[in-house]
């Protein structure tokens, strides 16, 4: 029997009814979907900044900066791991010559394990508090495949892979956000490769400094007690030579490896940024590149804790070194108090006596950083997380 028309007009209204919201439905998930998917592709590829106050955080907005006090301004750009001890004595010694603080970490290591953020934390610390307006903390995310492949055709391999993406990445974000006018320096280091303030003082003082320059450090090992006679090629300061209009982040060129499987590059350094840690830092190696002595400490191992060494061991580069022979809690005593290689290798580290030169911060904290000063011949090498002391500082 047929339904009288007002009967079928309104079945038919009620089912097109449905059938719009139905649309609008799938339509508004289908929206909210792609919203979900881009921030976490977001979350994925874009390095997390924790900028400094009332700064938007994101890479591509330029941070509204102070003026410098006189002369260009000097950004400090170095990678991090868990030293916050060697990062407050750095942010000290650099506090009247440093602009901005560049603190470049990563939740994964140069080994590919996962890792706290731990400056994120201590950030929040009275330790730091003073230095946060000028300090830039750049996350950058885990590696993707892409990225490894890139810096595999690089000539890298293994653990080196992912420290020079990170350097890669850590520089770039911090020049795209903080965006450096030119003749401004940038200083590329290790955290344990420390500028003299005496000597990034006299740099940005004179109008004619080769750029770019490598700073020779004093090497010690273990505290300023322990040195070796041969100096350490560390920071590397360059000053900035592109306005920021005329920067392309994008920026690559062809892969060219020389006959011994090492990068060349060909186009000028501040023109390539996705590789300027990398091409940064091997200025290092540079024969030609300009020293300039007597500027830098460098205080390779130098931990107060026994946990610290094994877990450098752990994450850097040099996978070999994470050994249980030299990860025993009495091997790396010995080697610490007597200032012996703690990988047996052939160097050696001349006791100086009670040391004289090192960081002013150091020297007004003798309790504090007891570690660095009295490590020789004590019974347990100073280390603070050794059962039994009162001072004990243990780490899981």
């Amino acid at each position: 029997m047929a339904l009288p028309a007002t009967s079928a007009v309104a079945s038919s209204l009620s089912c097109w009814k449905m059938t719009g919201w139905l649309r609008i439905l799938v339509v508004l998930g289908c929206f909210i979907f792609a919203i979900v998917v881009y921030q976490y592709r977001q979350t994925l590829s874009g390095p997390r900044i924790t900028p400094p106050a009332n700064v938007v955080e994101s890479p591509s907005a330029p941070i509204p900066l102070k003026p410098p006090v006189h002369g260009p301004r000097i950004y400090d750009m170095f990678l991090f791991n868990t030293e916050l001890e060697m990062l407050e004595i750095r942010m000290n010694e650099l506090d009247s010559v440093v602009d901005y603080f560049v603190v470049i970490e990563s939740e994964e290591t140069f080994q590919g394990h996962y890792k706290p953020l731990y400056f994120q934390k201590a950030s929040r610390s009275e330790a730091f508090a003073r230095f946060m307006p000028r300090v830039l903390h750049i996350v950058v995310p885990n590696i993707t495949l892409a990225e490894h492949e890139r810096h595999h055709q690089m000539g890298l391999t293994g653990p080196w892979i992912i420290e020079e993406y990170l350097r890669n990445k850590g520089v770039q974000t911090a020049l795209e956000t903080l965006r450096p006018s030119p003749g401004d320096w940038i200083i590329h280091s290790d955290i344990d490769e420390l500028p003299r303030a005496s000597a990034l003082a006299k740099i940005k003082n004179q109008k004619s400094v080769t750029s770019p320059s490598v700073l020779s450090c004093d090497l010690f090992y273990y505290s300023f007690e322990f040195k070796r006679d041969t100096p350490w090629h560390g920071p590397v300061m360059a000053q900035f030579e592109l306005a920021p209009t005329d920067v392309d982040p994008s920026s690559d060129e062809p892969v060219v490896l020389d006959k011994n499987g090492i990068r060349q590059f060909t186009k000028p350094l501040w023109e390539d940024w996705p590789n300027i840690g990398y091409r940064l830092r091997v200025l290092t190696r540079d024969p030609k590149a300009n020293i300039i002595p007597d500027a830098c400490w460098q205080c390779s191992w130098c931990f107060s804790t026994i946990w610290q060494v094994k877990n450098k061991a752990a994450s850097y580069s040099h996978a070999d070194h994470n050994q249980a022979t030299f990860m025993n809690n009495d091997w790396i005593i010995q080697h610490f108090q007597q200032g012996k290689d703690l990988f047996d290798r052939s160097s050696t580290y001349v006791y100086k006596g009670p040391p004289t030169d090192m960081p002013q911060y150091v020297a007004d904290h003798p309790e504090k950083y007891a570690y660095l000063t009295r490590r020789y011949k004590d019974p347990i090498a100073a280390f603070t997380d050794i059962p039994g002391r009162t001072d004990n500082v243990t780490r899981s």
